[in-house]
């Protein structure tokens, strides 16, 4: 099987997911990539790791015609990663309204910023972080290429990882007692194991 074909769908639920970012954010300050002194360049870290995950994306198209890091059956793996993209992307969603006014662009607290612990925040503190992840890893795998899943991971871990820090330090920071208790009971991206 061609990578064409995933390699289209995979860059549809990409560009999906990039408006419907825009989307999902209620105003001005959750739009803008001007960092705050909390941001610590995360959000310029990730915008490069999204950026490099479409370039090894796009360099499968000519991988997969040389038979460099091709995965078999390819169908099968596809198959697999498209649905971890459309659920990647829809935990990501959910997260985002879930937060409502406090889903921005970069690091930042709003005057009236408190702890969200309902929904999906009951199991996990980033989840909309984890269904990036999950999107990405998942068009590695639609496009049946270990090498593509591979960069993809190096690239989108780390930067989400960074990320995490960033924010745990601002909000334990900022609210004090009310995160530092909610941390104590949640895990960062997977339920039970971290």
């Amino acid at each position: 099987m061609s990578v064409l074909i995933p390699f289209f769908i995979a860059a549809i639920i990409l560009a999906a997911f990039v408006i419907i970012e825009g989307r999902l954010r209620q105003d001005a300050s959750s739009r803008t990539f001007t960092s705050t002194e909390h941001d610590k360049g995360t959000t310029r870290l990730v915008g490069i790791a999204f950026g490099s995950s479409w370039i090894v994306l796009a360099l499968s198209v000519p991988a997969d015609f040389l038979a460099i890091g091709t995965l078999a059956p390819g169908l099968v793996f596809t198959i697999i990663g498209i649905l971890l993209m459309a659920g990647g992307l829809a935990i990501r969603v959910v997260a985002a309204r879930t937060l409502g006014a406090y889903y921005s662009r970069t690091l930042r607290m709003k005057e009236d910023h408190r702890v969200v612990s309902e929904g999906i925040y009951r199991f996990i503190r980033h989840p909309g972080y984890l269904g990036v992840i999950v999107m990405f890893l998942g068009s590695g795998l639609a496009v049946a290429n270990f090498i593509a899943l591979a960069l993809i991971a190096l690239l989108i871990i780390p930067a989400y990882l960074q990320r995490i820090t960033a924010e745990e330090r601002m909000l334990s920071s900022t609210l004090g007692k009310e995160y530092v208790e909610y941390a104590a009971h949640t895990r960062r991206l997977i339920p039970f194991v971290y």
